[in-house]
């Protein structure tokens, strides 16, 4: 008995872990040449200096991870951040958004994470850890702008948004 059981249940599972992690694999990813025109045009002119671009679809969009350093004009700082954008099949830019953890964990970086929105959202984390910022650009100017924040609140972490000059975003 044992040694069928070997012979048959040792290949089925060996075979569902197989399939298992092969479900796993992110098949979403693209190459820029796979994008339309319009798509990596208005991502050059928009992000012209970007030496590393991962480009995928998702939800019926197509998002790019990439590494920004460069000027934010609207923000008027300079940001050195993984990013990531966000572009309809159109072509047009929906959302950037930068990560800027690193910025909030350095006090002294206020041109980035303003002093009124570190206070905050230390406020709102009441010595709760901040696991997640970034930066969220959108069309229609610095007024549409905002900080997307995670706090760590097992089981269920705290997600806010939080306006430029520090007003929560209901």
């Amino acid at each position: 008995m044992k040694s069928r059981w070997k012979l048959f249940v040792l290949p089925v599972l060996t075979m569902a872990s197989v399939l298992m992690f092969a479900g796993c694999d992110d098949d979403d990813d693209m190459k820029a040449s796979d994008l339309p025109e319009s798509i990596q045009q208005n991502f050059q002119n928009q992000y012209p200096n970007v030496q590393w671009a991962e480009w995928e679809s998702e939800w019926g969009n197509y998002k790019v991870d990439f590494f920004f350093s460069g000027d934010v004009t609207e923000w008027g700082i300079a940001l050195s951040t993984q990013a990531e954008a966000w572009y309809s099949p159109e072509g047009e830019w929906i959302r950037t958004e930068f990560s800027v953890e690193n910025y909030y964990f350095n006090p002294s970086s206020t041109d980035i994470i303003p002093q009124a929105v570190r206070e905050t959202i230390a406020g709102i984390a009441a010595g709760r850890h901040v696991d997640d910022i970034d930066c969220v650009d959108l069309p229609g100017g610095a007024g549409n702008d905002y900080f997307d924040v995670e706090i760590e609140n097992e089981p269920n972490d705290i997600n806010i948004r939080v306006a430029l000059d520090g007003t929560q975003i209901k």
